[in-house]
């Protein structure tokens, strides 16, 4: 079983991701807040909001959330519920880009369609389930070593600093997962399903 950290261009890929990310959102409130001033339909339009959105979401959540099936790994030796984790992050990051590229196609809110429907469910369910089992197996895991006898008094503060923060992370980032996959269940604010 490996224990060495995932390599450090991860690090420097998920930046790359996440400045090109932020560009790409700066171009779109260009587009709708300075070039289309004022013309509230070009409010609906999407231009690069897809590629800034479910695309680029999807391949940054993809290798974060298989770095924590890699950590679950380790601190666990279990071979099943990482599996299960990174499956159902593979399917979130599948309906993230079903998504991103159908919208890219449309180009518009107006013109949703009524079978896209399923996609964003499957992206949003995805996601959720995901990070709740991350949050959940890494607090127990964090706990259940916090509680051994041979543990060192400075590994117990480390391990304390460390379930510190993973609980605030990964509680946070499951609780937005789950608001996010309830707001789309809710009728008023959900997508139409014409």
């Amino acid at each position: 079983m490996p224990t060495h950290p995932p390599p450090l261009y991860q690090v420097h890929f998920l930046w790359l991701i996440e400045t090109t990310q932020s560009i790409i959102a700066l171009s779109d409130g260009f587009e709708w807040f300075v070039y289309h001033f004022g013309e509230y339909d070009s409010l609906l339009d999407y231009f690069n909001l897809n590629i800034s959105n479910p695309i680029a979401d999807s391949i940054i959540a993809f290798p974060v959330q298989l770095v924590y099936c890699w950590r679950i790994w380790v601190l666990s030796g279990w071979r099943l519920l990482p599996s299960v984790i990174a499956f159902s992050a593979l399917v979130g990051a599948s309906g993230g880009f079903v998504i991103g590229i159908n919208n890219q196609i449309i180009g518009s809110v107006t013109r949703m369609q009524p079978n896209m429907w399923f996609p964003v469910m499957l992206w949003f369910s995805a996601n959720a389930v995901t990070d709740i089992l991350i949050a959940v197996s890494m607090t127990y895991l964090l706990l259940r070593f916090k509680s051994g006898n041979h543990i060192s008094r400075d590994l117990i503060f480390v391990l304390r600093r460390l379930l510190l923060f993973t609980l605030e992370a990964n509680i946070l980032t499951a609780l937005v997962a789950f608001i996010t996959l309830c707001s789309a269940f809710i009728e008023p604010i959900g997508p139409s399903r014409l």
